[in-house]
C-alpha cells in the first residue's frame, strides 16, 4: 500500500518538482564550464575571475537565511515564480555581455549578472526544497527527497553533455542559451503545475 502511494505521490509532483529540477539543473550546469572562459574573453584578470567564483560561492553560504524568509513570507509557489524570473533576466544579462562587441561596461553587467544568478538560484531552489516538503507526507518524505537529490544529479550530467554540444555548434554564448531555455521551460511548468498555497506572515 506504501509503494501505491508513493508511486502515485511522485507522479504527481513528477511536472511541478521533478521535471523543472532537471531542467533548470541542467541548464544551470551547462554554463558552469564557460563563465570562467567568458569573463577571461571579456577582459577580466585570472584573479578577477577567482573572486567572482568566490562571491558566488559566499552568496550560496550566506543567502539561505534571507532567501528562506523571502520564500516563507510569499508561499513557495510565489518564491518558485521569483527566482525563475530574476535567475532569467540574469541569464539575458550574461548574454547581452557575452553578446556586445565592445564597451568595458559587459565586464561589469557580467559579473553582476553572475552574481544575480546566484541569488535567483537560491530562491528557485529553497521554493522548490520547501514546496517538497509540504506536499509530501512525512513517512514518504525521505524518499520523495532522495528522488529529487536523484534529478538534481541528472541535470548536472545532462546539462554539461546538452551545453558542450552547443558550445560546438555555435560557441561559448550558446551554453547561456541552454540555460535560458531551460529556465523558461521549468517556469512555464511550475506556473501551470505548482499548488498555490498562502504566503505566512512573519
Amino acid at each position: 500500500m506504501a509503494e501505491v502511494e508513493l508511486s502515485a505521490l511522485l507522479r504527481r509532483l513528477a511536472l511541478p518538482v521533478y521535471v523543472p529540477t532537471v531542467l533548470y539543473s541542467g541548464g544551470a550546469a551547462a554554463i558552469v564550464p564557460v563563465v570562467p572562459l567568458v569573463g577571461l574573453r571579456l577582459g577580466m584578470t585570472v584573479p578577477q575571475v577567482a573572486t567572482l567564483g568566490t562571491l558566488a560561492g559566499v552568496l550560496a553560504v550566506i543567502g539561505p537565511l534571507p532567501t528562506g524568509r523571502i520564500v516563507h513570507s510569499l508561499g513557495e509557489r510565489a518564491a518558485l515564480i521569483v527566482g525563475a524570473l530574476v535567475a532569467i533576466a540574469s541569464i539575458v544579462g550574461c548574454l547581452v555581455a557575452v553578446t556586445a562587441t565592445s564597451g568595458t561596461w559587459r565586464l561589469w553587467l557580467f559579473a553582476l549578472a553572475i552574481l544575480v544568478m546566484a541569488v535567483g538560484d537560491l530562491t528557485w531552489d529553497l521554493g522548490r526544497q520547501t514546496y517538497l516538503a509540504d506536499e509530501v507526507p512525512p513517512h514518504l518524505r525521505a524518499r520523495a527527497m532522495t528522488l529529487f537529490g536523484g534529478m538534481l544529479r541528472v541535470g548536472r550530467i545532462i546539462g554539461p553533455l546538452i551545453g558542450a554540444g552547443a558550445i560546438a555548434a555555435f560557441g561559448a554564448p550558446a551554453a547561456f542559451v541552454v540555460h535560458l531555455i531551460g529556465a523558461v521551460l521549468a517556469l512555464l511548468l511550475v506556473t501551470l503545475f505548482v499548488t498555490p498555497h498562502a504566503p505566512v506572515a512573519i
